[in-house]
């Protein structure tokens, strides 16, 4: 006798209504300046989210994915023994020229869309993945600065007790919340959201400055990885407050992307390899396959 118990296969990130995209910066700027009169605690990403920089390769973006997972393909298909360490090579090589490279606002509007949201009530605050005490870190605030881009002042400062990501007070840039503060785990920004925002209301209750009620909040990200673990997790945890949370993936800084830059930098990060003796003429060609390379920027994965 057959049993009647069906088994779903478990998905990780299941397919959630709250997330939106936005592929430019008008789209967002629709989505966001149509936020009713209530305030909204609005947290944008930095890296490829606000700042970019002037290279076409970079981790997290599809493209680039893509073209590795082609390269790794081939080489597994030509059972080249070292696919490994050129793949490795390559993703070295690739950071290398992203932190060489000079960073600039992914769009000039963006520095008004979060005045505008402050004027209108909101609370915005920055969000990263890194490190405050990071080189990186470092130049991401000094650009900021200069692009005029200011955070709204954050309630909460300091580290947070659960998540321990630093919520800093920039002499100019405001509230930016840096989600790796040395921690033995890192934790991801859905979560990290909900434990400021429940701390920022928990204060405002305090004094009494408003009563209890529902509460958004939003997440504007490149990623599409890290929108879906940010949802997802938002989802499971038990929160203090009445909380809703929306996803906007922001994909501005990719779509920007020439195709004549990606290809031309490419070759530059080949070049390297050749000459540092990573891989031979022979598979530097192979690698450099222009077929390849325009498959990837004309038809890229969904």
């Amino acid at each position: 006798m057959k049993s009647s118990i069906q088994f779903k296969k478990f998905d990780p990130f299941p397919k959630i209504e709250n997330i939106e995209n936005a592929e430019d910066t008008y789209d967002l700027i629709d989505r966001l300046l149509s936020l009713g009169s209530d305030p909204v605690y609005i947290f944008f990403d930095i890296d490829e989210t606000l700042l970019m920089r002037d290279t076409c390769l970079v981790h997290g973006y599809r493209k680039t994915s893509q073209l590795l997972d082609r390269l790794k393909e081939n080489l597994i298909e030509s059972n080249n023994k070292r696919t490994d360490h050129i793949i490795d090579n390559l993703k070295y090589e690739m950071e290398k020229m992203y932190y060489c490279s000079d960073l600039q606002l992914v769009d000039p509007l963006l520095a008004r869309l979060i005045r505008g949201l402050k004027l209108k009530g909101h609370f915005v605050f920055g969000l990263t993945s890194n490190s405050a005490t990071s080189e990186h870190s470092i130049n991401v605030m000094e650009t900021l600065s200069k692009y005029k881009l200011r955070f709204s002042v954050p309630e909460v400062r300091g580290e947070l007790p659960n998540s321990g990501a630093l919520v800093m007070q920039h002499v100019t840039v405001n509230g930016i919340i840096f989600a790796d503060n040395n921690q033995i785990q890192l934790r991801d920004k859905g979560e990290i959201m909900v434990e400021f925002v429940e701390l920022c209301l928990k204060s405002k209750l305090k004094a009494k400055e408003e009563e209890k009620k529902e509460q958004m909040c939003i997440l504007v990200d490149n990623t599409e990885k890290k929108c879906l673990k940010a949802m997802t997790s938002f989802m499971n945890l038990k929160r203090k407050f009445l909380l809703d949370m929306k996803v906007i993936q922001y994909t501005q800084a990719e779509a920007a992307i020439d195709a004549g830059l990606f290809t031309s930098q490419f070759h530059k990060i080949i070049d390297r390899m050749l000459v540092n003796g990573v891989i031979d003429d022979k598979m530097a060609d192979e690698l450099g396959n222009r077929k390849i390379l325009d498959d990837v920027m004309l038809h890229p994965l969904k």
